[in-house]
């Protein structure tokens, strides 16, 4: 076995694959897992606020739809009993 010195780094293979294929040297590891949690953040809170956001409109636009309902039931009632 080889002796190793503590500033050996040890990259596995695809990571060798990745930086020969882009010339750079490769992202760690944990650097990787947080960006990727960031990203899995970011598109749970698009899709809570999108659901969210439509949420509330459909509810506004029922609202909205119910008081008309309600003030054309009002004016057919005071034109009934106006006459």
């Amino acid at each position: 076995m080889h002796n190793l010195s503590k500033h050996t780094v040890c990259i596995h293979e695809a990571d060798k694959t990745v930086q020969r294929l882009l010339g750079a040297a490769p992202i760690p590891r944990e650097e990787r897992t947080e960006t990727m949690n960031g990203f899995i953040l970011f598109m749970f809170g698009c899709f809570l606020g999108g659901f969210l956001g439509v949420t509330v409109m459909c509810l506004l636009q029922i609202n909205r739809l119910n008081h008309y309902e309600m003030k054309d039931k009002e004016e057919k009632t005071t034109d009934e009993k106006k006459l």
